[in-house]
C-alpha cells in the first residue's frame, strides 16, 4: 500500500531541555505555575528539575547542577525526557504561539518518511546497526546516560534529521490502530536502548500519561495554505 505523507518541515533535533525550560518558566511568567509543576520533567510525581522562588519575583525552574543532585544532574543542551504526551501537545502550542508557526508533534508516517527516506532503511545511516553511529546503550564506554543532542553526527537521516536512532525517543502526534488504538506510538531509538531497539521500523505503543527517562519531544512545523481570495 503507498501512503502519502504531505509537505511539513521536521526539526532537525529534538527538544532541548534548555528550550523546553523556556516553556515552564513562561508558564510561570504568566501566574500558571501549577501548570509548570505538572508539566516539569519528573519521576513518580517527583519534579526533577529545581523550582526557585524569591520575594517580589515569580517562581522560575532550572536545571539541577552536579552538586545538587549528582545522580540526577541535566544539561541544558540533552534532549528533554521524562514528559508525557499531553506535555508535548502543550509544548507544541505555546512556542505556535510565541513563534506564530503551527508546530505539532511528527506523525508516525512523518517519523518514518524523515527517517527511513526512499530505500526504507533500518537505520538513518544505512542498512546495518553500528553503535558508533548512534547514542545508545552501548555505542560509550563510560556507560548509558544521556547526551546533549547531535552528540552522533553519524545518526543523520537522507534528509538531514539528526538523533531518530539514538538520543532519545519522541511521541508522536497519533494513536496506535484496533485494539491498541488508546495508547500512543513512540518512535525513535534511546540512549538506554539496545541496538535491535534503535531500528527505524521499530514501534512501540505507551498511554499518553506515560513517563519515562528515555521518552521526549521533537517539533514538526506544518505549512499554512491560504486560499485565493474572492
Amino acid at each position: 500500500m503507498t501512503r502519502v505523507t504531505e509537505d511539513c518541515f521536521f526539526a532537525r533535533f529534538p527538544v532541548t531541555c534548555r528550550e523546553y525550560l523556556e516553556f515552564l518558566n513562561d508558564l510561570c511568567a504568566q501566574g500558571r505555575i501549577d501548570e509548570a509543576r505538572r508539566r516539569a520533567p519528573r519521576d513518580s510525581g517527583h519534579t526533577l528539575w529545581i523550582e526557585e522562588a524569591s520575594a517580589g519575583r515569580a517562581a522560575r525552574f532550572r536545571l539541577p547542577r552536579p552538586d545538587e543532585r549528582p545522580a540526577q544532574a541535566w544539561e541544558a543542551e540533552w534532549p528533554v525526557m521524562s514528559v508525557d504526551w499531553h506535555d508535548g501537545l502543550a509544548y507544541c502550542g505555546w512556542r505556535s504561539t510565541r513563534d506564530g508557526i503551527v508546530f505539532t508533534l511528527p506523525h508516525d508516517e512523518e517519523f518514518e518518511k524523515a527517517g527511513r527516506g526512499l530505500d526504507r532503511r533500518d537505520f538513518p545511516y544505512g542498512p546495518e546497526f553500528d553503535a558508533a553511529y548512534s547514542h545508545t546503550s552501548g555505542s560509550r564506554s563510560s556507560g548509558a546516560a544521556p547526551l546533549p543532542v547531535g552528540s552522533s553526527p553519524e545518526d543523520e537521516s537522507p534528509y538531514g534529521v539528526r538523533d531518530l536512532s539514538g538520543g532519545a525517543s519522541t511521541w508522536t502526534l497519533n494513536g496506535a490502530a484496533g485494539a491498541s488504538r488508546s495508547l500512543v506510538i513512540i518512535r525513535g531509538g534511546a540512549w538506554s536502548d539496545s541496538g535491535w531497539s534503535s531500528r527505524l521500523t521499530q514501534r512501540r505503543g505507551s498511554e499518553p500519561e506515560t513517563v519515562l527517562s528515555h521518552i521526549g519531544l521533537r517539533l514538526v512545523a506544518r505549512p499554512v495554505w491560504h486560499p485565493f481570495p474572492h
